[in-house]
């Protein structure tokens, strides 16, 4: 299963690397799943991701999916309202990612 910090580590260096590689970033707004793999990033076939970049006009706000019952502490969910954890980090995906 891939924890919060390994996947803030992995989407970091996707980040870094769409910044510093064209190529690169076109991939990964054009095909998700290829760009992801070729830095070691697999999920599950049935896992659709979606890749958008903000820009000066437009921003993506993206709500994650509610957690279930007793799947966060009450510190995580403090954390997450005020601020300290973003939302988006947390894998609604219950270990479905690999990274290799």
């Amino acid at each position: 299963m891939v924890d919060r910090i390994d996947f803030q580590r992995a989407y970091g260096k996707v980040v870094a690397r769409a910044w510093s590689d064209p190529d690169f970033k076109a991939l990964l707004l054009t095909d998700a799943r290829a760009a992801l793999a070729s830095v070691g990033i697999e999920y599950p076939a049935d896992i659709e991701v979606h890749v958008r970049e903000n820009n000066a006009t437009e921003m993506n706000l993206v709500l994650p999916p509610q957690p279930d019952e007793n799947e966060l502490s009450e510190e995580e969910v403090d954390q997450i309202a005020n601020g300290s954890i973003v939302p988006c980090y947390i894998i609604p995906t219950k270990g479905r990612w690999q990274l290799k």
